[in-house]
């Protein structure tokens, strides 16, 4: 990070180049020291407002908070940063992150939906939320609203064993079967460019 900031003091780096880097540096030390939870809070606590209010380092954050199971500091930590800027990603993972209290999550959750009610990556975050909480109407509708926007692979498989739960297996198989072309689609290789014959 200090040959971040003298590359960027010295010209070396623009600040986007120097701002991903940093991002980066930052979140590989907070990965190390997700061992330790007293050593992850005192780094954490050192941070830099600007460090602190980055979506991508909170992202980082709240995943080493998570991993030693300290999960109401890294829901503290999504919560603020989504106050101050929206991102899907940082949503997907606050629905990943068992609280102890699943339906003030819900609730939270719900509050953003009504400033961001066409995203999918939100309304799939309610819909596990609902399904942890075994409220599986509401699950159901908004992982289906979520399909609606974005089919995606995770869309699919939430509702697939939402389904298996209700006893409606042949519609949970159709969502297991979408989920796998999804997935093949995903990883099937690229198809190589002909090669020109070579000339004599």
């Amino acid at each position: 990070i200090e040959l971040v900031n003298q590359l960027e003091r010295m010209q070396g780096l623009d600040e986007s180049q120097a701002t991903e880097l940093r991002r980066h540096a930052i979140g590989e030390n907070l990965a190390r020291k997700a061992r330790d939870g007293d050593e992850l809070r005192e780094y954490w606590q050192r941070l830099g407002a600007p460090e602190r209010q980055d979506s991508k380092v909170a992202a980082c954050a709240a995943h080493a908070f998570a991993r030693l199971g300290e999960c109401d500091e890294a829901l503290d930590i999504i919560e603020h940063s989504l106050g101050r800027a929206w991102d899907s990603d940082l949503v997907t993972l606050y629905a990943a992150c068992a609280g102890p209290d699943t339906l003030r999550q819900i609730e939270r959750a719900e509050g953003w939906l009504r400033l961001h009610p066409t995203d999918p990556a939100l309304l799939l975050a309610l819909g596990s939320l609902c399904a942890r909480s075994q409220l599986w109407g509401k699950a159901r509708s908004y992982i289906e609203a979520s399909l609606s926007l974005d089919e995606t692979f995770a869309a699919h498989i939430a509702l697939a064993r939402l389904l298996d739960r209700l006893g409606e297996t042949d519609a949970a198989r159709s969502h297991y079967e979408a989920s796998l072309r999804l997935a093949e689609a995903a990883i099937a290789p690229r198809p190589q460019p002909l090669l020109r014959p070579m000339r004599a």
